[in-house]
């Protein structure tokens, strides 16, 4: 039987689901498809495993177990991006930085 990527993927996942208990994922599409995966193969959150993600999405804040996220302020980075380029833009130095618009944690708990 030939397996698609995506179950192929699934598949993988499950394997390694069975051998970590910490999963950090870079995108909240990640960290559904681990908590989706988690769920079906009766690994409890946050029993068995932790998992984080990032973006917080609102269809997320529906989840249970929660899921704790990494809200990223793309709104202020913007902001402060076309600040920067102006005075650059001016001939002025900006002692402003993106370290300036640090994410905020959110954790839900449910």
């Amino acid at each position: 039987m030939l397996l698609t990527k995506k179950e192929k993927g699934k598949s993988l996942l499950c394997c390694i689901l069975k051998k970590f208990s910490t999963f950090v994922c870079g995108s909240y599409r990640v960290a559904e498809l681990v908590w989706q995966v988690a769920c079906k193969e009766g690994i409890r959150i946050p029993q068995d495993i932790s998992l984080t993600g990032f973006d917080d999405p609102r269809h997320l804040s529906c989840l249970f177990p929660p899921l704790t996220t990494v809200k990223q302020p793309f709104f202020e980075a913007g902001v402060l991006a076309v600040d920067i380029l102006m005075k650059l833009r001016e001939g002025k130095k900006s002692k402003e930085s993106m370290e300036d618009g640090k994410p905020d944690n959110l954790e839900r708990i449910g």
